[in-house]
């Protein structure tokens, strides 16, 4: 017998509590959307499930650390819920590691739309519409384990359309061996979904980017279940500032005017595009000859990045560039390697880091105390293999830029004192 078509709507990850991160600096017309953004996009997660007319919505933890948040941040969401409320709209939410059942502040109850999971004991739940059940969720929030355990979830009886909901990483291959039809997750903040047959596995990521490695659009899904438990998952945008990546190739001889209208075009194609969304482009310039040379130093990037800044960044929403980064595209030559030199001693020093990826940089003993207790400490451990290799080989041109002493580079870097100087 054909089963009732319905639709939900499937977010996670909002961290009300986190305003962006991760520039160097806010330019003061941006400074209220960076805290603004994450309430503006949840605001606009709570609009689709209201204008698509979903049957409910789950949500799959790190929605909000209260304390941090505070008091605004709950009556926002009591606000939310009371909206979706008033259109008899359930929320099912499966706390994270921010927003365990224990941390919601027993003296603002949310309201009877919002059922949160328990932590460490997985509840069943039957969705009903008009007294008919429409679907089955099984909700935990997340303890202290690191791992989803996919035989919690099982259930005995499979007859009507079945959602797992959860926050956290699992093995897939263990995912798919249950009989759930979709699971829905949260703790990646990039959308992924591992699988989508025969069972789905969906991660919505968070409706906010909040730093320059979570690209491009972010927001729901809103799920739509046919009468033959077919599923349509579609994508909703809902991001207030979304973060973008740009490349440009420069040749030998390519001159500063050429590179900055090749980004100038870049960026009315972004602004033409997008008219709702503030976007934080981060440029890499990949190539070789004297401006990839002089770019690789900030005092050669920085009259491009204002150029930019001046001409797109000043606009509701703006296009502002964030940062401009120079990838070496050749090789160093090994003659440099084998000099008895500075600048060879350096690049072997590098090429040990490089082929031996478990020695350690400890770049983080090179910060002052206050950086050491705020977090940046972590942001440079490179404990991921290709962001270490990147970085490495940033290193190696531009170390070689500043101690290979050819002639003119004294103009490109007036600021260092660049001379060949023999080791010993």
């Amino acid at each position: 017998m054909p089963a009732r078509p319905f639709r939900f709507l499937h977010a996670s990850d909002f961290h009300l509590e986190l305003p962006l991160f991760g520039v160097t600096e806010v330019p003061t017309q941006l400074r209220e959307v960076f805290l603004d953004a994450p309430y503006s996009a949840a605001r606009r997660v709570f609009d689709t499930a209201l204008a698509e007319e979903v049957d409910f919505v789950l949500l799959t933890g790190d929605i909000i650390n209260p304390p941090n948040a505070g008091p605004c941040g709950v009556l926002f969401l009591i606000e939310q819920f009371e909206r979706l409320a008033e259109k008899e709209i359930r929320v099912y939410w499966a706390g994270g590691r921010v927003d365990p059942p224990t941390s919601w502040p027993s003296t603002t109850p949310p309201p009877k739309n919002v059922r949160i999971f328990p932590a460490g004991d997985v509840k069943s739940v039957s969705h009903k519409k008009h007294e008919e059940p429409l679907a089955r969720i099984v909700g935990l929030s997340r303890d202290r384990s690191e791992k989803i355990r996919p035989a919690e979830f099982i259930v005995a009886n499979q007859d009507i359309f079945t959602i797992a909901s959860v926050h956290g990483r699992a093995d897939m291959e263990k995912l798919l061996e249950t009989e759930m039809n979709f699971w829905a997750l949260g703790g990646e903040h990039n959308r992924n979904t591992p699988s989508n047959a025969p069972h789905w596995i969906h991660y919505p990521g968070s409706p906010q980017g909040r730093q320059p490695g979570e690209l491009g659009p972010h927001g729901c899904t809103v799920v739509h279940v046919d009468e033959r438990r077919q599923v349509t998952a579609n994508f909703v945008s809902c991001d207030a500032v979304r973060w973008v990546h740009e490349q440009v190739n420069v040749h030998p001889n390519s001159t500063q005017a050429d590179v900055v209208h090749q980004m100038s075009e870049r960026l009315r194609s972004l602004a033409d595009v997008t008219r709702d969304v503030h976007q934080l482009v981060t440029w890499t310039i990949s190539g070789e000859g004297p401006l990839a040379s002089r770019l690789r130093h900030s005092h050669g990037a920085k009259p491009i990045i204002e150029n930019l800044r001046d001409r797109f960044g000043q606009s509701r929403p703006c296009v502002w560039t964030v940062a401009l980064e120079v990838e070496s595209t050749v090789s160093l030559p090994d003659a440099w390697h084998e000099e008895d030199t500075l600048l060879g001693e350096f690049l072997r020093h590098v090429q040990v880091l490089q082929h031996d990826s478990h020695k350690a940089l400890r770049l983080e003993k090179l910060l002052s105390n206050r950086y050491q207790e705020n977090g940046v400490a972590a942001s440079v451990q490179l404990s991921d293999l290709e962001t270490r290799q990147r970085v490495l080989r940033r290193a190696a041109a531009l170390g070689a830029d500043l101690l290979r002493g050819e002639a003119g580079a004294e103009e490109h870097y007036p600021h260092a004192n660049i001379v060949r100087v023999p080791v010993g």
